[in-house]
């Protein structure tokens, strides 16, 4: 099937800019790093990865109750399964699907039958709302007395999770629920952060999103799977979000690249990534379509984020059905209003767009307004109440805007 947005399909990736990450509960350090646990949910994790280190974190709330036992022995430990592999290391009673090889305390310890205590430091650093740490990776593999089965090196993608202290009880992020089988720690793997601006096509797919890891992930380089617990009523807890650098506030039109068994709701919202702050949401009955064959692109809705500051975010998506839908998301579109597009002017009855020999001609049933565009968003020309348009045009790519009492139509041409 065609995409909708078949104008446009340059996908705006930036490389996570590099930053320089000092154990010393400065937050502005973490300010640029995607959320790599459920974006505007606190306490929240982030993982910084480097050509030779590891860095971590996570930030509680400031309110009774919630905050950390700083000072406390073990009040801030990390886990690692280095390998991705549940096979190679501890399986946790609360990520069976993880084998845990490294335990991360104020000291590295590694995984041979049962976590061995050797003592390697770490640099760590806490306050009652924050705690972080960084490692250099190669010390993985020279902790003292490590056996050469223990020393299993940090692939490209791994799984990390967290566990604190709180009122002197332990707790962890990602968070026990038994209701999911497929229960294991955050993936850490190579993303990008997608550019967000009134002239490209966003393109957010699944094997960039970040996702909640109790979620079967077996399929997300294809899909991400919004139904893995044991009940439909399960649904809402699932997430995925995606690291986003809003250039341009405004309307963009979001479509939904899905399959389904039945309809259904999703929901979006905007986490400013500085401070898991929740900047934007939407309510939670935007409908998708039953598709239970294919996977289809489909017009799902439109966000408004005029009023939003450009900056980076993470924009998270949460499916509130409560019932047995078994939603499965390849990818979501996001473009400017500017450029709405669809599959052709011809199906609409109402224009005619063509080039020849380098000239734009549009036709319309009826007087209409026709403006034209730069694929930038520049002005070229705009036309009032005619209904035949026949103008010369230099090379490049231009959108055509084709205002009409009922609707607008745009549609991309390109004079060569």
């Amino acid at each position: 099937m065609k995409r909708i947005f078949t104008y446009l399909l340059i996908i705006s990736a930036l490389n996570i800019g590099a930053q320089e990450i000092t154990v010393d509960g400065n937050q502005a350090d973490w300010a640029d790093v995607p959320i790599i646990s459920e974006p505007g949910v606190f306490p929240y994790g982030k993982v910084y990865v480097t050509s030779d280190s590891v860095y971590y974190m996570i930030e509680v709330e400031d309110e009774d109750g919630k905050r950390l036992d700083a000072g406390v022995s073990n009040y801030f430990v990390g886990h690692i399964d280095a390998d991705n592999d549940k096979e190679t290391g501890q399986n946790h009673w609360i990520y069976p699907n993880a084998g845990i090889d490294y335990m991360l305390t104020n000291t590295m310890h590694f995984w041979s039958g049962s976590m061995v205590w050797k003592w390697y430091p770490l640099d760590t650093f806490g306050t009652k709302l924050v705690a972080e740490a960084g490692f250099e990776k190669t010390k993985l593999l020279t902790i003292p007395d490590q056996p050469e089965a223990a020393q299993i090196p940090l692939e490209s993608t791994f799984g990390f999770g967290f566990r604190y202290k709180v009122g002197g009880t332990d707790l962890y992020l990602p968070a026990n629920n038994w209701d999911f089988a497929y229960r294991k720690l955050f993936t850490v793997k190579p993303r990008t952060v997608i550019s967000i601006n009134n002239s490209e096509v966003a393109s957010l797919t699944s094997s960039n999103a970040y996702y909640m890891p109790f979620i079967n992930d077996q399929n997300i380089d294809e899909y991400l799977d919004f139904q893995s617990g044991g009940y439909s009523t399960q649904n809402p807890q699932h997430w995925a979000s995606w690291a986003i650098n809003l250039e341009t506030p405004g309307k963009y039109d979001i479509a939904l690249t899905h399959k389904s068994e039945d309809g259904g709701k999703i929901q979006f919202f905007l986490v400013d990534i500085a401070t898991n702050e929740t900047v934007f949401e939407t309510i939670s009955d935007i409908w998708y379509a039953t598709h239970k064959d294919n996977f289809e692109e489909k017009a799902l809705t439109t966000l408004d984020l005029s009023e939003v500051p450009a900056g980076k975010y993470m924009l998270k998506i949460k499916n509130p059905t409560t019932w047995g839908a078994f939603l499965k998301v390849k990818g979501i579109a996001l473009t400017h209003e500017l450029y709405t597009n669809i599959h052709s002017t011809q199906d609409d009855n109402n224009a005619i767009v063509y080039v020849d020999n380098g000239k734009l001609h549009v036709k319309t049933n009826h007087h209409t307004d026709i403006a034209i565009y730069s694929v930038s968003g520049q002005s070229i020309a705009e036309h009032k109440s005619i209904n035949t348009l026949n103008v010369q045009l230099h090379n490049g790519i231009y959108i055509v805007k084709i205002t009409t009492a009922e609707k607008v139509i745009s549609h991309k041409v390109t004079i060569r």
